[in-house]
């Protein structure tokens, strides 16, 4: 399991920046070893941590055509940005936030 984590500052939301980033949601959606996402915001920052289950996979998703698109065109909505690719080692808790017991 691949854990990335985009971290930016949005200076601008516009109709062109929502459908680019529907379209990228989409092209990651699309990929078999994508394993969902969450995202938090904390003042002006926001953070998208998606889990991929392989390597390849998360490749296969660098090198889209409409992820590549949206990391040429940032400067247009973001004030910068920062993304982390770490390697899950172990994933534990109670099953809580699961809604299991």
């Amino acid at each position: 399991m691949y854990l990335v984590t985009f971290e930016f500052v949005q200076e601008r939301v516009d109709d062109e920046w929502r459908a680019l980033n529907d379209r990228v949601q989409e092209a990651a959606e699309s990929n078999p070893a994508y394993a969902g996402r969450d995202v938090w915001h904390r003042g002006d920052r926001t953070l998208v941590a998606y889990r991929w289950e392989t390597a390849e996979g998360l490749q296969r998703f660098r090198e889209h055509p409409v992820h590549r698109e949206a990391k040429a065109r940032y400067e247009e909505w973001y004030g910068g940005f920062e993304v982390t690719i770490a390697e899950v080692l172990t994933e534990y808790g109670d099953g809580g936030l699961d809604g299991e017991e």
